[in-house]
């Protein structure tokens, strides 16, 4: 705003204008702004009017000093009004420099990422670096070429980089220090997303919903679940805890182990030897409190994990002095179902481990298995026949017949009872929708799994029900993993660097976070599924 300014009265009354009252001159007076006394005026009015007041005039020659004063520091900071005047009507000085290339090239400049610089040095690595490795050592045989002895440090660390990436893909994302521009923008979303999250309440800890890829399982293997002590034999059962993160271990050389699951050391917990009895079969309780042993003789152990105590069960009455070694637990944790001969299924109760009811089937049972929530119990046999009991009942409400088998051999469900697979001796298991296989006795499988060549031995599904485990003693690594989504194998498990024996039982982990194989050679395989958070 262009500031006009006028000059005091004098002691005669007469007005002077000062300079800038002559730009106005070419103004009709009508439009000419109207002239404001300053307070400088204003003071020396005051001072006439008290005719002489020696003291009002001391008090207006200082205030006269301080409008001056003020008068000099705008002019300093806003500028002179003459200056005013010159850029009056033009717009130049409106208009936005145009930058030149040294502008650029300093705009450049400043964007550049400075240059990453170690934040400390190692002396000691210099004096490595001229240090040999003897390639004679076992230990990284695997690593040289033919007619080395011997490499440097550096060769060693790049030769280790190109085996890990050879064995699990290219390098990680997180190890590569020339991220361009937009990668680091994308870690700077992925900070915003998750800071937006933390502001905002919920549960953020339930199950992942979103679907596993089709064709590509992402696993890691780690440590053996039972490398602190190795069974000497056969491994008969695999178990995991139903709510603590232990894995329990059982085998045909008497021995029933427990380990602390971290996937790194997996140490052990506690070992049991029940004497001159070969475990074939070991159960958790629904509560985890209990484990349940069976062997080839008349009678069976129960483990009170809590007291510490191992109680041997006496031969039950009534069953004919028939071997109790294979059983299943009900998940609603009140009954026991033995396999029995000629048909038998015997079933006991948890609480007092006395005779419940004995089930008969056509042919032998060869495989058994409860719903999700133990209201009914299906049963598998060499006549190729499904059979439904109904457990409040206990009686046979339906049977059905497993399309192209002759000899059943495995046979499981899923949490979320919607589905049912049933293995066969030659190796072929179907899939089945639990709502087809009430409703007929001739019903058609969703999908056929014809990927292994012998007998199906063990079936399992996870507890989200979105992967299957099948496997065959009869044959090493014969392991394969079902998507329940696509009814696909995958083909990358297992990797063909996995050295593994005949698979006898498998499981999963209560959030599916791990995966673990039983092997005839007395080793416990475990695995990583990345896709599942959690143990």
């Amino acid at each position: 705003m262009l500031r006009r300014k006028f000059a005091l009265a004098d002691s005669s009354g007469s007005k002077i204008l000062d300079d800038t009252e002559s730009e106005f001159k070419d103004v009709p007076e009508n439009h000419r702004p109207e002239p404001v006394n300053s307070t400088q005026s204003q003071i020396e009015e005051k001072s006439h009017e008290a005719n002489g007041d020696e003291n009002l005039t001391k008090v207006a020659h200082r205030l006269a000093g301080k409008v001056d004063d003020a008068k000099s520091l705008e002019d300093f900071v806003l500028g002179a009004e003459q200056d005013a005047v010159e850029h009056l009507g033009s717009r130049k000085h409106l208009m936005l420099k145009k930058p030149d290339e040294s502008d650029a090239d300093q705009i450049e400049s400043s964007n550049k990422r400075p240059a990453r610089v170690p934040v400390w040095v190692d002396e000691d690595d210099d004096v490595e670096d001229e240090a040999s490795v003897d390639l004679k050592d076992s230990r990284y045989r695997k690593l040289a070429k033919l007619g080395e002895t011997s490499i440097s440090q550096k060769e060693y660390q790049q030769r280790l980089k190109k085996r890990y990436e050879a064995v699990y893909g290219a390098r990680p994302s997180w190890a590569d220090l020339d991220q361009n521009d937009s990668g680091k923008r994308r870690y700077e979303d992925e900070d915003e997303e998750e800071r937006e999250l933390s502001r905002h309440t919920g549960n953020y800890l339930s199950k992942s919903t979103h679907h596993l890829p089709p064709t590509y399982l992402e696993y890691k293997p780690v440590t053996h679940a039972n490398k602190a002590l190795l069974h000497k034999t056969t491994v008969s059962t695999v178990r995991f805890h139903p709510s603590s993160q232990i894995v329990m271990t059982a085998s045909k050389d008497q021995n029933l182990s427990f380990f602390q699951v971290d996937g790194e050391k997996n140490a052990k917990i506690q070992s049991l030897h029940v004497e001159n009895f070969p475990i074939y079969c070991a159960r958790f309780t629904t509560d985890g409190q209990q484990v349940v042993l069976g062997s080839r003789h008349k009678a069976f152990y129960n483990y009170d994990m809590i007291s510490g105590t191992l109680m041997n069960i006496q031969p039950i009455k009534g069953l004919n002095n028939q071997p109790m070694s294979f059983f299943e637990n009900s998940p609603c944790g009140k009954y026991i179902a033995f396999r029995g001969e000629y048909g038998y299924i015997h079933i006991l109760s948890t609480k007092s481990k006395e005779l419940v009811c004995q089930l008969k089937m056509n042919g032998s049972v060869n495989a058994i298995t409860f719903s999700h929530n133990g209201a009914y119990l299906y049963s598998f046999g060499d006549d190729a026949m499904v059979y439904v009991w109904d457990m409040s009942s206990l009686q046979c409400i339906h049977r059905f017949r497993d399309e192209g088998c002759l000899n059943g051999t495995s046979i499981c469900t899923d949490e979320l009872n919607n589905l049912l697979a049933c293995g066969s001796e030659s190796g072929v298991v179907n899939i089945y929708k639990s709502s087809d296989i009430m409703t007929s006795s001739d019903p058609k499988p969703v999908k056929v799994v014809n990927n292994l060549v012998t007998a199906c031995t063990s079936a399992r599904f996870n507890p989200s029900a979105q992967l299957l485990a099948l496997s065959s003693q009869s044959v090493e690594r014969s392991v394969k993993l079902v998507n329940t989504s696509s009814l696909s194998v995958y083909q990358n498990y297992p990797s063909v660097v996995d050295k593994m024996s005949k698979p006898t039982d498998l499981d999963f982990s209560p959030n599916s976070g791990y995966f673990a194989v039983g092997t005839s050679k007395g080793v416990v395989h475990m695995y990583r599924l990345q896709h599942f958070n959690g143990y």
